[in-house]
Order: structure tokens, then C-alpha cells, then sequence
């Protein structure tokens, strides 16, 4: 019988695999890493596997990136700045967490890194012990079972419902529990809980309370992924596990700029909890990161700061896809059933597996494709399989469920970004006046009345919150994506499957 430790190894090296297979897909190579088919990164190919923002950031967090390139106080390039606060960040970070109803006490603890993915590695280098076992529902962001192999613990999907959008539940939490102890391994150390999910649903504060009661009761430590807070559709604040009584010493919240502020490739993020983690936390980070970027910090602060308009504006697009893509997907199998293709099944063709409340992405369902003949003419069994056939027949890119706690065909299609290159010049002006008001404080040689004359310019600049033109182009790629591309791929593949069937037959 296998013990506690080699059961441990193998749900790591299942997960690794799993990730591994995953990104080997996107990246175009077939099972064996060489490199096959299309990619998501190839300019043929419409990706809905690229998680990015909607749009480039409010023009107030260029501006602040501009005024500290050439700030020698605050942030001179050639100072390492480590130990160094940020107080006016700190401060509106710690409040907007507040504003997020999590406990004062917890968010006045404060962390700021190079993203999400290096909070975690500090909660779980801070918390985790060699074997330790966290738990998480399906939907998952894919490199954290990564993380966990990085610091010897194993994490472990608990199955939840279609029902339920695939969020934890208590009772969910409970049986998994017993069918951790029956195989005998360890209790479990924490959760990773995210919220708003990846695929856009919102826990109740009902649902969170109960699960609070499960932490309470098994002494368990959190941590909460917020990253997709401010994209709720309706405009509220989600609640957050982080506020509900009880939680302030077990829970640490995460957010940052890559999603909703659209500040991916600045990498910042921040995140806030119990004082004595929150320390370990920040030590991780000094020890490991000689420094953070001020010009980071700026942006995060004007993006913070920056009209709600803006927020507003990202959110009802956001919304705006999402209808569409169920649009289209009704679409599709409305088309592909009038073509009456015999395919030994009766499940839609696509099926939206839950509609999204908050974020950039839904999750969809294509098990009908399960033993149809995919790329090289083999069967297709998973959504690995799924997004080879989509990226070699299509050139649409998805993101496989394979690699988030899904072992059937649901596929991630991440839409906010689809397009993104198509927004960029309508702000392009408006951008470079924002950063000339950045600069005049710095334009001593200038005469007054020329100073006077830019500065009446940069501050009449109007910047569009609400809408951008090349939001249009990205709509319309989504509708080439799925009702040209991914329909003629659907249409050709329940063919070829006929095909063989009256081959086999004669």
C-alpha cells in the first residue's frame, strides 16, 4: 500500500504533467515537444488563451510612470529602493481593501510585489511545510499547482458542481475532507480560494460564511486571489472571504494591476492579512527581489486613483462579449444541428458551462467531441485534444481545462483582450499629452507663456472612459473566431466523422 509521502508525489507529478501538456499545446508542440501546429502566439491566430486586460491603462497612470522616470527623489533609477515605503500606495491599497469589506486590522497590513504570482510564492514559502497538502476548486489559475511543487506541497481540486459554477462549498469541502482521510494522508494546511473565479463567478456572502465555518473548524489557512475584483458586471463589490467574522487571521487577500487596471506587463501586485504572515510575506520578498520598481508603484497608484469611468467602461464591454460569445455559440449549434451530422451524441455542440458575473473569460464545454477524429485523425479525448484541433484547424486558441482541474473537453475562452492591439490608437494623443503634463515640471528652459499654453492643453485633453473604437474590432474577431473559424472546424470534423462511418459500413 502506498504511503501518505508517495500518494503526495504523485498528485505533484500528476499536476506538473498535466501543466506541462497544457502549455505544450498553446506553444504548438505535439506530445512529444516537437513543435507541429499553430501556436497562440502566432499573427494567424485568434487567442482566447491570452488572459491580458481589455485595453491599455487609464492615461493618468502613464503620466505618473513619466513624472517618476525623471522624479530623483522618490524614485531615482540608480537607488535600490527595497527598504523604502510607499506610503501614499500603502495607504490606498489598505483602503481599498477595506472598501473590499475585508477587515480593517488585516488590510492595514500591506505587502506590494511583482505580481500575484510572487505573493503566492512568499504566502506559501511563509506558511507551507515540505508534504503540505492545499486544496482548491476547479477554474483554478494552472501554474499553482506549479507553486506548491516549488515549495514540496501538493495541491489537491475538490470536485464541485456545474450547479454551483464550479465554486467551493462547504459540503463540497466535507467530503473531500473524508476522502482525504480514507486514503490516509495529511490534513490539509489552507485553501486557495479565487474569487471572482477565473471564469467570472461570484461567491455569495452566504457561501462564504459557510466556508469560513470549514476553516474555522479544521484550523485552516487562505489564500484569496481578488485579481478580478472591480470587473463585477453590475458594478458592486464582490464580497470577500477576507471580510467575514473570523477570517482576519486566516486569510490573506491578493490583488493587483493586471486585470482590472489593465497593468499586466508592469507586474505589480499587493495583497494584505494577519500581521505575522504578512511580515514572513514581506521578508520573502526583500530577501528575493532586491526591489520593486517605483515606476510600478506610481502607475498602481494613478491607476488606483484614476476615474471610475474607466473601471465602468472595461466592465460593460467585458459584458457586451460575454453576450455576444453566447450569441454565437447559440449560433453554432443551431447551424451545425440543421446539417443533421450523426456524431453519437446528443450534447450541444458548445455548451456555456455557466455565464460570467465579473472578469474577462467563460468556461465552455465541448464533450461532444469526445471520440471524434481530431488532429492526425486520433480521437479526441480530453481538451488538450480539443485545443490542437481548434489551433491546427481553426487558428483559434483556447485555454484547455485540462491543466485547472478539468480531465473532460472544457476549454477557458479568454475574450477581454481579443483585439487588444486594435485599441491602442484611439488613446495614443490623448496618452502623449497625459505624459507631456507629466513632463512640464521638469521643462525649466520653457517660458512661462509656453508653459501656460501646453499645460492648458494637456489638462483640456478628453479621454473616452466609457468607449473606445477598437473595441469594435476585437467583437468582430471574436464573431470570425467562432461563427466562421471554430464552425467550419465543428462542421468538417462531424463530416469527416460521417465519412468514416459509411467507409465502415461498405
Amino acid at each position: 500500500m502506498a504511503t501518505a509521502a508517495q500518494v503526495t508525489r504523485e498528485i505533484v507529478s500528476e499536476n506538473i504533467q498535466r501543466l506541462s501538456r497544457a502549455r505544450n499545446v498553446l506553444g504548438g508542440f505535439d506530445e512529444a515537444g516537437i513543435k507541429a501546429h499553430p501556436s497562440m502566439f502566432d499573427a494567424e491566430v485568434i487567442s482566447f488563451a491570452h488572459g491580458e486586460g481589455v485595453r491599455r491603462p487609464h492615461p493618468l497612470a502613464v503620466r505618473a510612470c513619466v513624472r517618476a522616470l525623471l522624479d530623483t527623489v522618490e524614485s531615482s533609477l540608480d537607488n535600490y529602493l527595497f527598504l523604502r515605503s510607499f506610503p501614499a500606495l500603502e495607504s490606498r491599497i489598505s483602503a481599498d481593501f477595506v472598501r473590499q469589506g475585508i477587515d480593517k486590522r488585516a488590510a492595514s497590513n500591506v505587502v506590494i510585489e511583482s505580481g500575484t504570482t510572487r505573493l503566492a510564492c512568499a504566502w506559501l514559502h511563509a506558511i507551507s511545510r515540505p508534504q503540505d497538502i492545499f486544496l482548491t476548486a476547479p477554474t483554478f489559475y494552472h501554474p499553482l499547482a506549479k507553486w506548491c511543487q516549488l515549495f514540496g506541497a501538493a495541491l489537491m481540486c475538490v470536485p464541485t458542481q456545474r450547479g454551483n459554477q464550479y465554486k467551493l462549498t462547504r459540503n463540497d469541502l466535507e467530503e473531500f475532507l473524508k476522502t482525504i482521510r480514507r486514503a490516509g494522508l495529511h490534513q490539509p494546511r489552507g485553501l486557495f480560494v479565487f474569487n471572482p473565479t477565473q471564469t467570472g463567478a461570484i461567491y455569495d456572502r452566504c457561501e462564504l460564511e459557510a466556508i469560513a465555518d470549514f476553516i474555522l473548524k479544521n484550523d485552516l489557512v487562505v489564500l484569496e486571489d481578488r485579481i478580478f475584483a472591480r470587473t463585477e458586471y453590475d458594478g458592486r463589490p464582490s464580497p470577500a472571504l477576507g471580510g467575514v467574522n473570523g477570517m482576519a487571521d486566516h486569510v490573506v487577500s491578493l490583488d493587483g494591476g493586471s486585470k482590472a487596471f489593465s497593468l499586466a506587463n508592469i507586474r505589480i501586485g499587493w495583497g494584505c492579512g494577519p500581521e505575522k504572515t504578512m511580515k514572513a510575506m514581506a521578508d520573502y520578498s526583500t530577501a528575493t527581489s532586491a526591489t520593486i520598481p517605483h515606476l510600478a508603484k506610481a502607475m498602481a497608484l494613478a491607476a488606483l486613483e484614476a476615474p471610475e469611468a474607466y473601471l465602468a467602461g472595461n466592465r460593460i464591454e467585458c459584458q457586451q462579449r460575454a453576450l455576444f460569445i453566447r450569441q454565437f455559440v447559440h449560433e453554432i449549434n443551431i447551424r451545425l444541428e440543421l446539417e443533421r451530422l450523426s456524431t453519437g451524441s446528443d450534447a450541444p455542440w458548445v455548451e456555456i458551462e455557466h455565464m460570467p458575473a465579473a472578469g474577462h473569460s467563460m468556461l465552455l464545454s465541448l464533450n461532444r467531441l469526445v471520440g471524434l477524429p481530431g488532429w492526425g485523425g486520433l480521437p479526441m479525448r480530453d481538451s488538450i485534444d480539443v485545443t490542437r484541433y481548434l489551433l491546427s484547424s481553426a487558428k483559434v486558441a483556447v485555454s484547455p481545462g485540462w491543466s485547472c482541474g478539468f480531465s473532460d473537453c472544457k476549454v477557458r475562452m479568454c475574450f477581454g483582450c481579443v483585439g487588444l492591439e486594435h485599441t491602442y490608437p484611439e488613446t495614443r494623443s490623448t496618452e502623449a499629452l497625459y505624459a507631456l503634463a507629466g513632463l512640464l515640471p521638469f521643462l525649466n528652459f520653457l517660458s512661462s507663456e509656453l508653459r501656460t499654453a501646453l499645460q492648458f492643453e494637456c489638462e483640456s485633453a478628453e479621454y473616452n472612459a466609457m468607449e473606445n473604437e477598437g473595441f469594435q474590432k476585437g467583437r468582430s474577431l471574436i464573431r470570425e473566431a467562432l461563427l466562421e473559424r471554430m464552425f467550419c472546424a465543428l462542421l468538417h470534423l462531424g463530416k469527416r466523422k460521417e465519412n468514416l462511418e459509411r467507409q465502415k459500413g461498405s
